[in-house]
């Protein structure tokens, strides 16, 4: 993502706080698209992000957010599956 617009710089933002760690729990289950990215190194996270569209961003900020209203609301749907 090229960052040109203040609005673009406040997403590329919000997903690299996200992938430091989930700020509901701060749990990292293998289900979450940000799971591979929190391992790694802080700067190389920043470098993924920077590479990313602005629809991948989108598309991983709109995950987070349902997860949150999931967790808020009870557990998220992959959890509920595994313990069944």
């Amino acid at each position: 993502m090229i960052v040109s617009t203040p609005a673009q710089k406040k997403l590329q933002g919000r997903v690299v706080a996200l992938s430091v760690a989930c700020p509901v729990d701060e749990c990292n289950p293998p289900e979450c698209p940000f799971h591979k990215l929190r391992k790694l190194p802080l700067r190389d996270r920043y470098e993924w992000v920077k590479g990313i569209s602005e629809e991948e961003a989108l598309r991983l900020l709109t995950f987070h957010e349902k997860c949150v209203e999931e967790k808020i609301n009870g557990l998220p749907s992959w959890q509920q599956e595994q313990s069944d």
